[in-house]
C-alpha cells in the first residue's frame, strides 16, 4: 500500500514501522500511518512551517526520494 500522504512511497507491511501522522494524534482520531519521509516532513512543518498539511490536502506534492536535505530546503522556499 502506498503512503496516503505522498502517494509515492510504499508503506511497510508492519504498520508500526511507519510514521504515525501528526494529523491523527488526537484521542478521538483514527490512527493513520504515513511513510517515514512524510513523517519527517510533518515534523519539520510542525516545528518551522506553522503546522502539518491537513489531510484534506493530501496527497502532498513533493518527491519523497529527494531526501531529507531537499525536504528541509523546501520548507524555506517562498
Amino acid at each position: 500500500m502506498k503512503c496516503p500522504r505522498c502517494n509515492e512511497v510504499m508503506l511497510n507491511e508492519v504498520g508500526v514501522l511507519n510514521a504515525l501522522s501528526r494529523r491523527t494524534r488526537g484521542t478521538e482520531d483514527e490512527p493513520v500511518y504515513v511513510c517515514s519521509p512524510c513523517g519527517v516532513h510533518e515534523a519539520f512543518q510542525d516545528s518551522f512551517g506553522g503546522g502539518a498539511v491537513p489531510m484534506d490536502s493530501w496527497p502532498v506534492p513533493w518527491r519523497a526520494e529527494a531526501g531529507d536535505a531537499a525536504l528541509i530546503e523546501s520548507m524555506f522556499e517562498e
